[in-house]
């Protein structure tokens, strides 16, 4: 009973780690970094213009070493050009230095869930 009870356990654990893993990223990254959102003016391989949620206009410069992710899945700077002005956007940046960016996040369509 227990071989066979075993195997089963590991499968269990093994899913709720690797379904843990996106919330655990999220948090990381809030520890380590302050987010805001808004939507998309300009975007290319080097900087990202944004409109915030206060209407005001930030204009942020990017690095090889950003996170990209475009409707929920992570994509390379080479898809850069699939961000479209007008996107929601959520820019994560270093909590002590707001100029340098960690990850933007960009959704076509629907909302960001916290």
């Amino acid at each position: 009973m227990l071989n066979r009870l075993l195997p089963a356990l590991l499968v269990v654990a093994a899913v709720a780690i690797v379904a843990a893993l996106p919330a655990l990223a999220l948090a990381d990254d809030k520890a380590n970094g302050t987010t805001h959102e808004g939507k998309i003016v300009r975007i290319d391989k080097d900087e990202l213009v944004m409109t915030g949620t206060d209407d005001k206009q930030y204009t942020h410069k990017l690095n090889r070493d950003v996170k990209l992710r475009l409707d929920n899945k992570d994509v390379q700077i080479a898809d850069i050009t699939e961000f479209k002005t007008g996107m929601k956007v959520r820019v994560t940046t270093k909590k002590d230095d707001p100029k340098t960016v960690l990850k933007i996040e960009a959704l076509s369509k629907g909302d960001f869930k916290n």
